[in-house]
C-alpha cells in the first residue's frame, strides 16, 4: 500500500477514557470526541511532519474510515494531524 500526496493512512488506537471521578466513558461517547489516536501505517511522498510508525492525534471529524487489503484503516490529510506523540 502506498499513500499519495499529503495523505496519511493509520490504524485507530482504541483507548478507555477514565475521568478524574473514576467514571469510564462509554465507547459511543469516546467515538464522538473530536480527536482520536492512531498509528501511522503509510504516508504520501510529500508528508514532512510524521513518519510510518508514529502515533498521532488527529481530527476525527475530518477523517475517513475504509477497508484496504482487508484491514480497517483511517485516511486523513497531513494538515488534519494534530500532534505526534514521542
Amino acid at each position: 500500500m502506498r499513500a499519495l500526496n499529503n495523505i496519511i493512512i493509520l490504524e485507530e488506537i482504541k483507548e478507555e477514557v477514565v475521568l478524574e471521578s473514576g467514571f469510564v466513558m462509554p465507547d459511543k461517547d469516546v467515538g464522538e470526541m473530536k480527536y482520536h489516536k492512531g498509528k501511522i501505517v503509510a504516508i504520501g511522498p510529500v508528508v514532512e511532519s510524521a513518519k510510518v510508525g508514529d502515533t498521532i492525534f488527529y481530527d476525527n471529524h475530518r477523517a475517513y474510515d475504509t477497508v484496504i487489503e482487508g484491514n480497517k484503516v483511517t485516511v486523513i490529510r497531513e494538515i488534519d494531524g494534530i500532534v505526534v506523540l514521542d
